[in-house]
């Protein structure tokens, strides 16, 4: 088989039994150059190794990894097996709009450096409705995210950054990504159009409520990281404000008031003003 426009990286753990309506949604393409890569992170359910083997087919490829090792480092081993022009990241659990790669793929002509398009998202599920994403600003991407994690990226940009850090197994793999391609010199365009299809069920990220800090340590990471970026645009105050003040909040949810406070105050030394951070730290009180 020659080499597709597109391929279509799909990591999978324990989530086999979505993989049907995932791949239906791609056979539904109203731009049929794709392959897909279906890559089974291991899986523990007993039943989602054999169920990404149904799959497989002349246009659907599935990958057995031997071991365990997240979303962030299954994408980074798949795309060395990629062969498409462009990749689209597309967990197991979601799918796209028909007409998903018909109305991205032209805004790589854009500009010689667009090196990743991507689109509002539609949540369906348990939860419904449109999130909407900004357009993309190298100088906004170091204050808050602005790109989400399913995107369609070009090929030579992926290959040559640094790509997904085993680190970000933990979040924000999406958000260390984006700005590994600006600091490699590769920008973003946004189409304003809910063309990702987020599923939300109770085993997906966002609908985990427990009392864990992963997402504030993978923050952390992030200034640690890309400490260049950063001083380039003058970020590291607000986006260490914001961090510490999300942290605040989640462990004040918690019913954790006396860390809650210290991180509100932690906020305080990054953005002396902020009210918000302010009314925090009298929590208990």
């Amino acid at each position: 088989m020659s080499a597709p426009l597109v391929t279509v990286l799909i990591p999978c753990y324990n989530q086999g039994h979505f993989l049907q309506e995932c791949l239906a949604s791609l056979r539904a393409q109203t731009v049929a150059d794709w392959q897909a890569l279906v890559v089974d992170d291991c899986s523990t359910d007993g039943a989602t190794p054999g169920l990404c083997d149904q799959h497989a087919s002349e246009q659907v490829q599935v990958l057995h990894l031997p071991h365990n090792h997240g979303r962030a480092t299954a994408r980074q081993v798949a795309v060395q097996q990629a062969r498409g022009t462009y990749v689209m990241r597309l967990d197991a659990d979601d799918c796209l709009a028909p007409d998903y790669l018909q109305k991205t793929l032209p805004h790589f002509d854009d500009g010689p450096k667009i090196g990743f398009v991507y689109t509002d998202y539609r949540h369906f599920g348990t939860r419904t409705g449109i999130m909407r994403f900004e357009r993309y600003d190298e100088a906004t991407l170091y204050r808050r995210q602005v790109a989400p994690n399913g995107a369609l990226v070009r090929r030579e940009a992926w290959l040559g950054s640094r790509g997904h850090r085993d680190e970000y197994n933990i979040g924000n793999e999406d958000y260390d990504f984006w700005m590994a391609l600006a600091e490699a010199g590769w920008a973003g365009v946004h189409v304003p159009e809910p063309l990702y299809l987020y599923r939300n069920h109770a085993g997906s990220w966002t609908s985990q409520r427990v009392d864990d800090d992963r997402v504030f340590r993978s923050r952390l990471m992030l200034v640690e990281h890309h400490q260049a970026g950063f001083a380039k645009h003058g970020a590291a105050p607000q986006f260490l404000a914001d961090t510490w003040l999300q942290e605040g909040i989640r462990r004040a949810e918690f019913g954790r008031h006396a860390d809650a406070k210290a991180a509100f105050a932690k906020a305080l030394e990054y953005r002396p003003g902020d009210w918000r951070a302010r009314i925090g730290t009298w929590i208990g009180r």
